[in-house]
């Protein structure tokens, strides 16, 4: 079976704005640093890097480690050589569907990227035979409920049916299938993170602005009238802007 990607975002061209709009990125990515178990890491594969702001958490938890870390996107790994450089860490562009292990690593993490992966059953089987007997593996994704307050005002608003990139994502149900069948000891966490906005204008923005223009909101005719509509809409169901991320954290262990 072959490894395949969802429609990747266009995280090429957010680089220089994502950090800005990523709180809850990088809150989750902390969170996840945070439940992992106490070890020994000299080796730290970090998959799906971003900008590298969670790179460098990583690195402070385990000043001696040496990390590999990798992203999709030319720009983005060109910003973390710039912004989060350390002697330390290597960046490299490359794809997560592509990734081998070498049997080294005592932690494989990734934050906030999986969800773009669509045949993750295939990508933990293969990681399952490549990882040694000691490595952690770390990862937190987007679960299916992310936005789901966007999705209901623009299909109530717009009067059509429309999906979200989160309608892909995987449920915990999947997650717990492609975990428990390859690993021994598998730990899954739920958490949704409540975000506020002063417009419906401005939660637009954010996700813009973190890259995720290429999918979330699909072919719709954006006007002043029918963002006022959307703010209203709101307003009246939650009386402020806001949208809910569905989280998952998940950790396994032989």
């Amino acid at each position: 079976m072959t490894v395949s990607a969802k429609k990747t975002p266009l995280f090429c061209s957010a680089s220089e704005t994502y950090d800005q709009y990523a709180d809850v990125q990088h809150r989750v990515g902390a969170q996840l640093i945070a439940k992992l178990p106490q070890i020994e890491a000299t080796q730290i594969l970090d998959l799906g890097c971003g900008t590298g702001q969670c790179t460098r958490y990583l690195e402070r938890k385990f000043p001696e480690a040496k990390i590999v870390a990798n992203d999709i996107s030319y720009n983005m790994i060109e910003y973390a050589k710039q912004h989060h450089r350390h002697p330390n860490i290597n960046y490299m562009v490359s794809d997560i569907t592509k990734t081998t292990l070498i049997g080294l690593e005592d932690l494989v993490f990734s934050n906030s990227a999986l969800q773009w992966v669509s045949d993750l059953d295939t990508l933990f089987a293969k990681w399952s035979l490549q990882k040694n007997k000691k490595t952690v593996m770390a990862f937190s994704l987007f679960g299916p409920r992310t936005f789901y307050q966007l999705q209901q005002s623009l299909e109530e608003v717009f009067k059509k049916k429309v999906e979200l990139s989160a309608a892909t994502f995987h449920t915990i149900e999947q997650l717990k299938a492609y975990t428990t069948m390859y690993f021994n000891h598998v730990s899954i966490e739920q958490e949704h993170i409540t975000k506020r906005f002063s417009t419906i204008k401005e939660l637009l923005k954010s996700i813009k602005y973190t890259g995720t223009k290429g999918g979330p909101v699909p072919d719709l005719c954006w006007t002043p009238q029918k963002l006022e509509k959307l703010n209203t809409w709101f307003i009246k169901n939650y009386g402020v802007v806001q949208v809910t991320y569905h989280i998952f954290y998940i950790i396994v262990k032989d």
